[in-house]
Parts: structure tokens; sequence; C-alpha cells
């Protein structure tokens, strides 16, 4: 089987040099600096997801460094995640993130891939070719503590398995639906669609 190649450019180092320059542009030495921070920028802003038989991989595209390999046989299985992250910056806003989490078999992340990359149609029907893909859906908050290993990823399936805030907005959402509501897209895009 060939190869399936997807790129993504890493916009937040590149939003970070940006920055950089405009910070030291008074500066004496700012060609030097510029030229010398400009290596780093071409060497990490591109990444590179390769997926074949052996499993699926992350590079550095133009060191063509790999960084991160899985085998299929360490993935158990993968779900398609909708990560929200809350933004303080001047004023209160959220950054909506689709991805794909690969679970490994202690049910710990083990490789995330973001959907918004090239070629992902391609690269979809490799990964299920090869893995198990979880029917439920998940819908996070903040997830930082799951990305960084240090808890498990557990698909909601019961309502034992949800917490204060999530049980609140379920019992919301069956108030809503019982007073005639639509509510089934909000249900299944916070994941909580199987419990109503």
């Amino acid at each position: 089987m060939r190869q399936i190649r997807s790129y993504s450019a890493n916009f937040g180092f590149i939003a970070l040099y940006i920055n950089f320059i405009f910070a030291v542009r008074n500066h004496d030495d700012f060609i030097s600096i510029f030229l010398v921070s400009l290596c780093p920028l071409f060497l990490f802003s591109i990444s590179l997801v390769c997926a074949d038989n052996y499993g699926i991989s992350k590079y550095f595209y133009p060191l063509n460094f790999r960084y991160k390999f899985c085998t299929w046989d360490d993935i158990k299985y993968f779900i398609e995640v909708k990560e929200e992250y809350n933004q303080y910056n001047q004023s209160y806003s959220t950054i909506l993130k689709n991805t794909i989490w690969f679970i490994d078999k202690k049910d710990r992340l083990i490789m995330r891939l973001k959907k918004n990359r090239t070629n992902m149609v391609k690269l979809e029907e490799v990964i299920n070719r090869f893995e198990d893909k979880s029917e439920v859906k998940m819908y996070l908050k903040n997830p930082y503590l799951k990305r960084l290993r240090l808890r498990k990823v557990v698909p909601i399936t019961d309502k034992s398995q949800l917490t204060d805030s999530q049980q609140k907005i379920l019992l919301n959402l069956k108030k809503r639906k019982l007073s005639g509501e639509n509510i089934d897209a909000i249900a299944e895009e916070m994941n909580l669609k199987n419990l109503l």
C-alpha cells in the first residue's frame, strides 16, 4: 500500500514569529536576527502526517524528521473529538477545534490530528481500513490534561460518567425536549444524544 500524506501549517508558530519580529524591529542587528530566526520558522511551521500499512507518523516537513510514530497495533480505536478552548484576551471567547484522537490500549491519547489538514478524506479512509472507529463523538472543554496523557479518555456511555456541569446541561436539554423544542443537533454536538 502506498503512503497517504497530509500537510498542515502551524499558524500559532507563525504568529509567534511575527510577534517576535515586530518586537525586535528597532534592534541594531535586525537583519541578522531576522535571518537567523527565519530558519526555525521554515523548519518547524509545516508538519506532515503519513499513513501506510505499518502505522501513522508525524514529520516536520522540510527536515523529514519523524517526531511521532504509532503502529496500528498500538492503537485501540480512534474517536472524533470537538474541543472547546476558552480564550481570555480582551473579551471572553471560545475556540472550537475538530480533531481525531487515537487512543492506546491504556485508554490514553497517543496521537491527535486536526481535521483541517489537506488530503484528510483519503487519510481517514486509510485509518478506517486499519482501526475501529468509536460510534460516539466526544465534546470536551479545555482537554489539556487528556492531551498531556494525565487523564484517561473514556467516551460517555451512561449518566454516571457525567460531570456536574454535564448533568445540569443534560437536565436542561431534557426540559427543552419536553417543551417541544428540537434539541437533537445540540445534544449530538455535546455528545449527550444517547442519554436523552
